[in-house]
C-alpha cells in the first residue's frame, strides 16, 4: 500500500472547511489518467492558441504530468491518455457537438486548419493529424495505453475507457489534463459514477481562467473526489513497485 497527501472538503456549506489527509491507496489498482494533452490544446500553433490570450499557462502543466507519468512507468502504474479527435467528415462528432461547433462557431472550430507553417493536417481535431496527435513532450511510451476514440467531454463516453480500467482491476485515478471544468471534470465525474476513487492533481491542470480552475477543484474536494499535486503524487510513488 501507499499514501497520497490530498485534500477534501467536510460538508459544512457555511464554511467548506478543508482537510488534509494521507488517503491509502492499492498501487497495483491505481491508474494515472492523462487527458487531451494534444497539440491542438497545447502546442503554440494549436487550436487552443488561436482562442486564448495566452497558451503559456497552460503549458506549465506539461511538466509536471511528465514528471508522474515517467514515476507511474517507474513504478509499475498504468499510465492512460485519452485523445480527443473525429473522422475527416464528423460523421461521429454527435448531434450536441454540432449545435455548438458548427451551428455556433467561434475563432475557431473542428476541422479549421491550423498548424505550424507546412503542416499538412487536414483540420483541428481530425483523427490521424497533427493537430490530433499526444504534444511531443508527453509521447506516450511502451505499456502506456491511449483511448483514441473520445468525441466528446467526457472519456467514458462511447470509449473502451471503462473496459480497460475494469479489465487492469483499476479503483483509484489520478488525472491530469485539460481543460479542467470540461473535460477533466467531465471524465472525473463520470469515473465517481463508475465508482472510481478520484484524484484530481491541481498542476498537472489548467483552466481557461483561475475562477474556473478553483470551482472545480472545490466541486472535486466536496462531492467526488479529493485533490492533490505532481510532487504529493512522486513522494508516494517513490517507494513502490508493482513490476
Amino acid at each position: 500500500m501507499m499514501k497520497i497527501e490530498t485534500t477534501y472538503i467536510k460538508h459544512d456549506y457555511r464554511s467548506l472547511p478543508e482537510v488534509t489527509t494521507e488517503m491509502e491507496i492499492n498501487p497495483e489498482k491505481l491508474a494515472f489518467l492523462i487527458i487531451d494533452m494534444q497539440n491542438d490544446f497545447l502546442h503554440p500553433e494549436g487550436m487552443m492558441a488561436r482562442k486564448v490570450a495566452d497558451i503559456a499557462p497552460a503549458r506549465l502543466t506539461i511538466t509536471p504530468t511528465k514528471r508522474v507519468a515517467e514515476a507511474c512507468r517507474k513504478s509499475g502504474v498504468k499510465v492512460i491518455y485519452t485523445q480527443h479527435n473525429y473522422r475527416q467528415d464528423f460523421s461521429d462528432m454527435g448531434k450536441s457537438w454540432a449545435r455548438i461547433y458548427v451551428h455556433r462557431p467561434g475563432t475557431i472550430s473542428p476541422g479549421d486548419k491550423v498548424g505550424p507553417r507546412g503542416n499538412q493536417a487536414t483540420g483541428s481535431l481530425i483523427r490521424g493529424t497533427w493537430n490530433a496527435d499526444i504534444i511531443a513532450e508527453l509521447k506516450p511510451q511502451k505499456g502506456d495505453i491511449v483511448v483514441d476514440n473520445k468525441r466528446t467531454y467526457s472519456g467514458f463516453y462511447h470509449t473502451d475507457l471503462d473496459l480497460i480500467l475494469n479489465t487492469l482491476g483499476i479503483e483509484t485515478i489520478m488525472f491530469a489534463g485539460l481543460t479542467t471544468a470540461v473535460c477533466v471534470e467531465s471524465t472525473l465525474r463520470d469515473a465517481f459514477f463508475h465508482e472510481y476513487q478520484c484524484i484530481l492533481l491541481k498542476d498537472c491542470t489548467w483552466e481557461k481562467t483561475q475562477e474556473l480552475q478553483a470551482a472545480s477543484e472545490t466541486l472535486v474536494k466536496i462531492h467526488f473526489g479529493s485533490v492533490s499535486t505532481s510532487d504529493m503524487v512522486i513522494r508516494a510513488l517513490s517507494n513502490i513497485s508493482i513490476r
